[in-house]
């Protein structure tokens, strides 16, 4: 059961202390709130917890390589083992846009100009501390698709910190479509990084303290996407209610591609908007790969929730866990949620 919104983090842990490893950390991660920083610290923590949800979520589908659906007792296995859960490629590309993110400001930028800054950005930011594979990406950068360098899903999963700026709906739409084009060249690919970027925004930008609004959700989205019949489908998605995942597939045409994913994404979240954990594994049983589907509903419901309520051994088990915190705070404090977190209860 996903934690209720409000709590204190020490009440969170409660039920961990007789497991001191993860209560420490979970305390470590989260810090502790006051009454006094409750609105911006609580933001801060729904931009962590979005960056640590996408991580996980990619992780625990990186298991399947490229396989989906993914059949949901096979995904629990992989959800209860203790194996780490790798830094994956797009967890990489994410953290490099969320750290130029948060050192860009109000610059504009064209594509070909976004990869030398992204170059400087990372490596004067980080140095070695950046997970293996990032020089690489850094490297490919530059190339499409048809280059064979950048996948799809890791371009359209690299948008998500874009839906975190305090941006109107529409620059973030267009800022998506700049960080899209760096990798991907096909129109409908780009489309569908604006609405995971819009959808993270939506999210984002609302309050918590109500129940989702499934279909005012689906019904703003669906008018921030250039794409006409993209739009169409995603307002589909919120009549998706909780039917059998097959179901779900018909229902929405679930045909592989980029926007289908995103769809996908989008349903899961719908059906689980305070349960990062059930989202997660619920995108994953309905279209694939089953790693990008998982890391953008998992992007989505802890940017509601928070990163408390992903589950704790999840996160102990995440590799370069403190570096996506520090990100996430980064952005947080170029977003004007700086309110200082403490790094431990005492």
């Amino acid at each position: 059961m996903a934690p209720r919104m409000g709590h204190s983090i020490p009440s969170l842990c409660s039920p961990l202390r007789d497991q001191p490893r993860l209560y420490s950390d979970v305390r470590v991660m989260f810090g502790t709130m006051t009454h006094h920083d409750h609105s911006t610290g609580r933001a801060r923590l729904r931009i962590r917890g979005c960056l640590l949800a996408a991580a996980s979520g990619h992780a625990l589908g990186s298991a399947f390589h490229g396989a989906g659906p993914v059949d949901g007792g096979t995904f629990d296995n992989v959800a209860r083992s203790e194996d780490p859960l790798p830094c994956t490629d797009a967890t990489a590309r994410m953290l490099l846009y969320a750290r130029w993110l948060s050192v860009m400001r109000d610059r504009r930028l064209d594509s070909a100009d976004l990869v030398s800054h992204l170059h400087r950005t990372w490596a004067t930011s980080v140095g070695e501390e950046h997970p293996p594979r990032l020089r690489e990406l850094l490297d490919a950068g530059g190339q499409r698709q048809d280059g064979g360098d950048v996948a799809e899903g890791t371009t359209v999963c690299a948008v998500i910190p874009v839906g975190l700026s305090p941006l109107p709906l529409p620059r973030i739409a267009a800022r998506a479509r700049l960080v899209a084009a760096v990798g991907e060249a096909d129109p409908r690919t780009q489309e569908a990084a604006v609405g995971l970027a819009c959808a993270v925004a939506l999210v984002h930008q609302s309050g918590t303290a109500r129940p989702l609004d499934r279909n005012r959700f689906v019904h703003q989205l669906a008018h921030l996407t250039a794409d006409g019949t993209f739009g169409e489908r995603l307002s589909q998605a919120g009549a998706v209610g909780h039917r059998p995942a097959g179901d779900v597939r018909v229902r929405l045409d679930l045909d592989g591609t980029a926007q289908s994913r995103v769809l996908a994404a989008l349903a899961a979240f719908l059906r689980h908007p305070d349960n990062p954990a059930a989202a997660i594994r619920d995108a994953a049983t309905l279209t694939g790969p089953a790693a990008e589907v998982a890391a953008m509903a998992g992007a989505l419901t802890a940017t509601r929730t928070g990163g408390t309520a992903i589950p704790a051994p999840w996160l102990r088990r995440l590799r370069y866990r403190e570096l996506i915190c520090d990100v996430g705070d980064e952005l947080a404090a170029a977003t004007g949620s700086a309110v200082p977190l403490p790094s431990s209860l005492a």
